[in-house]
């Protein structure tokens, strides 16, 4: 089962992906990036990805989720 961490501000989405190759931040925002999901980088530790996000903007308090974000409910 895959790690997924979740968190939204008022102005943007954060998530962090535990893959096999790493932990994958991802971002997206309605003021820059067309409100597209955008992968930020890939690092060894969820603490790198969570410290390194914080380049794009406040994360904030991330909580796990059981789906990743863009994925529909069916």
């Amino acid at each position: 089962m895959k790690e997924i961490w979740y968190s939204k501000s008022p102005d943007a989405e954060f998530c962090i992906v535990n893959t096999a190759s790493g932990y994958i931040a991802y971002w997206r925002s309605t003021l820059l990036a067309n409100g597209k999901w955008s992968e930020y980088d890939t690092y060894s530790t969820y603490q790198a990805a969570r410290r390194n996000i914080g380049r794009v903007g406040c994360a904030g308090s991330m909580k796990r989720v059981e789906r990743l974000p863009w994925e529909s409910v069916a």
